[in-house]
């Protein structure tokens, strides 16, 4: 009866059965963390893209105050772009840091690419229908510098991940002198 042993029904208990199932429960234990983890980023992942998509124009259309303030806040060409730089940076990230190890780098980095123009695309579009206007250049510079921005977030996550696994590394594997 090797790996068994008898209970006081006689019946016997596999243990490396019993060691699965406990550590199971370990694992599920630590999965519920991880899920909660997971919950929170997709959640941050899907206001953030809300807020881009969003048209600010409806928002603001309930306050005069409002709209003169954000009018000379971000009627400036510089803000425009910063703006749209900087919120496309974060949407590159966010989903970078979802989809890293879960694709292979490559094509994280092409999904990545595809979202950020899908949702510059409908941020753009959005934004024409809620203004009521026409395509002309602007929208075009606009989803340029948007995927000028979705670029430099991908970058910034693969430097960092890149500087921290050899940092993991050298921690892991300390050179020897």
């Amino acid at each position: 009866m090797q790996g068994r042993a008898a209970d006081s029904a006689g019946t016997g208990i596999d243990f490396a059965q019993f060691i699965s199932v406990s550590g199971a429960f370990a694992i599920s234990a630590g999965t519920k963390q991880e899920e909660r983890q997971e919950m929170k980023r997709i959640l941050v992942l899907f206001f953030w893209i809300a807020g881009i998509l969003f048209p600010m124009g409806w928002f603001i259309q309930v306050s005069p105050v409002g709209y003169r303030l954000f009018n000379n806040l971000f009627s400036p060409q510089w803000m425009h772009v910063a703006m749209h730089t900087f919120l496309f940076a974060v949407l590159a990230a966010l989903l970078m840091l979802n989809l890293y190890g879960r694709l292979a780098a490559h094509r994280a980095v092409w999904v990545v690419l595809a979202l950020v123009f899908t949702a510059a695309l409908l941020q753009e579009g959005i934004q024409l229908l809620s203004e009521q206007r026409m395509l002309h250049a602007d929208t075009f510079f606009d989803i340029g510098v948007d995927m000028i921005g979705g670029l430099l977030g991908l970058l910034t996550v693969l430097g960092f991940s890149k500087v921290s696994g050899r940092r993991n590394s050298r921690q892991t594997h300390p050179a020897t002198k």
